[in-house]
């Protein structure tokens, strides 16, 4: 494409006028970027004809489609490639890069959060423990452009908000000063996930094997492996498995029964599996949110821990309405999307009892609704009694305001 060709070679330019000084790069692009944005020349899908109508693709920078729904290459050269790349409901974990460059909104729009790490232990160069600060949260609208650094500089999760996004980025292929490309949780674990060895592989898919199989010697074989395991080895299985039990408190059992070996990881393994089931959870919930408001609510509910930042951050967005009376809005309409989703599945089923995808993981009937507002304006549990008195039952309220602070998805918006 005549454009990106252009792109390119205008930050081949600069950089060499820079010495290709790697760490100069992330600023050049950036500016380049700025200076000519690809949302003001080019149609996104007119880079989707391109892939079918061109006779010879650039040789593509990631064919298995790892970052991407999927990644386009559409400049090449040695020192650094261009890439558009397409999200439909695809959002990023917290990760820092290997590369330097930048990143262009080329459609669509993202709610950004940044992060602060301290490093509290090492444990090897693959893993670490530490505290996960969140330093900001901003949404990222058509044309905005952020340099990206390579190692800690940047520490960041995306969450795509329209269907689709699309983003331009400009990277070097690696940075040899950036050191491991770390994905973090919020629980304070950083590892490095491109970091394997095909006996952990193999080991941990055989595992799944005997699990799938609901073989006597799964546990047996799993807790021994662990225990033989050296730190990174032993987190690797240990957050595999998560996921192979029914309930974290069935993982938080079997995590006891492999102390004392990696006693000290084990805390931070439960709150790594709590968070990723809770976030597992919300991203799934995206698929049945179509609209970018709703999104944009899921997306301060995976990332913004209580109330305050999540209004915060609904005032710079949607400023003129309080932000309860917008999140109240907005959970009168995931109802009634919960409440059709009930519905078509009771008709084309024909059974009543059968599963409806939902949204919501609570009940938002127009009394839990009436709970909600009084505990969005701030209301404590008595005042909301005193509000609804006649109306609702004392420990009706209660009840409500229990399993609306105990909502995997809504908690945080009841959380002062």
């Amino acid at each position: 494409m005549n454009f990106f060709h252009e792109l390119g070679l205008a930050i081949v330019d600069r950089w060499c006028r820079a010495d290709f000084d790697q760490a100069a790069f992330s600023d050049i692009a950036a500016d380049v970027l700025r200076e000519r944005p690809p949302s003001a020349h080019v149609d996104p899908f007119d880079v989707v004809r391109w892939v079918h109508e061109t006779p010879v693709l650039v040789p593509q920078a990631d064919i298995d489609s790892k970052f991407g729904q999927p990644p386009i290459t559409v400049f090449r050269t040695e020192g650094f490639s261009i890439d558009v790349l397409f999200w439909v409901d695809g959002t990023t974990a917290i990760h820092q890069h290997g590369f330097s460059g930048a990143f262009h909104v080329m459609q669509g729009s993202s709610l950004q959060s940044t992060y602060r790490y301290a490093r509290t232990r090492r444990y090897s160069e693959q893993l670490l423990s530490g505290q996960l600060d969140l330093v900001g949260v901003e949404l990222l609208v058509r044309g905005d452009v952020r340099p990206i650094l390579a190692g800690a500089g940047l520490v960041h999760a995306l969450f795509h908000l329209d269907r689709p996004s699309v983003s331009v980025v400009v990277r070097t292929p690696s940075d040899a000063f950036a050191g491991p490309q770390y994905t973090y949780s919020r629980s304070g674990l950083a590892w490095d996930p491109f970091a394997k060895s095909e006996a952990a592989v193999r080991k941990s898919q055989t595992l799944d094997l005997l699990h799938t199989l609901e073989h006597p010697e799964f546990e047996r074989l799993a807790r021994a492996l662990v225990q033989r395991a050296d730190a990174f080895l032993a987190f690797r299985i240990l957050t595999r498995l998560a996921k192979r039990f029914e309930s974290q408190d069935k993982y938080a059992a079997f995590l006891e029964s492999v102390r004392p070996s990696h006693a000290d990881l084990l805390g931070p393994l439960k709150a790594y599996a709590e968070e990723e089931r809770r976030d597992e959870y919300i991203i799934a919930r995206r698929r049945l949110a179509k609209q970018p408001e709703h999104r944009f609510l899921l997306a301060l509910l995976l990332n913004l821990p209580a109330r305050g930042p999540i209004f915060d951050v609904i005032r710079r967005a949607f400023p003129g309405p309080e932000p309860a009376a917008t999140v109240l809005r907005w959970l009168r309409e995931l109802a009634k999307i919960d409440a059709i989703n009930a519905w078509v599945t009771d008709v084309s089923t024909g059974s009543a009892r059968a599963e409806a995808p939902q949204i919501s993981d609570v009940g938002l009937d127009e009394r839990a609704l009436e709970v909600a507002r009084c505990l969005l304006e701030g209301a404590t549990d008595d005042a909301v009694v005193d509000r609804l008195r006649g109306a609702q039952s004392r420990a009706d309220v209660l009840a409500t305001c229990e399993s609306l602070r105990g909502s995997s998805l809504l908690g945080p918006l009841f959380l002062a």
